[in-house]
């Protein structure tokens, strides 16, 4: 587990307003193949859509690089549109 910014936890208790998205998915393509791990993330957005944090849940190498580039969104200060458009080498853009 690990987490960048804020928990679903700390925004009930604080009493913000907020609208989340989480996927599901192994870390590992086919998640038939050997070694494939399941992994989770939700991330946590104002309701203006500005990216305010994340939680990462996994048995799984990609837990920590998950929550550094979660960290990466929120210092941008990246809309939800921005987080969607994004493209990376292991997440190419979808056409």
């Amino acid at each position: 587990f690990g987490f960048a910014g804020y928990t679903e936890k700390v925004l009930n208790r604080k009493g913000v307003k907020f609208v989340s998205a989480e996927a599901e998915a192994t870390d590992a393509y086919p998640a038939s193949m050997e070694g494939a791990n399941p992994l989770k993330v939700k991330l946590y957005f104002t309701d203006s859509g500005k990216i305010i944090g994340g939680e990462v849940w996994g048995k799984s190498k990609y837990v920590s690089g998950l929550v550094d580039l979660i960290s990466r969104l929120i210092y941008e200060r990246l809309s939800l549109e921005e987080v969607i458009s994004l493209s990376s080498v292991a997440f190419p853009a979808v056409t």
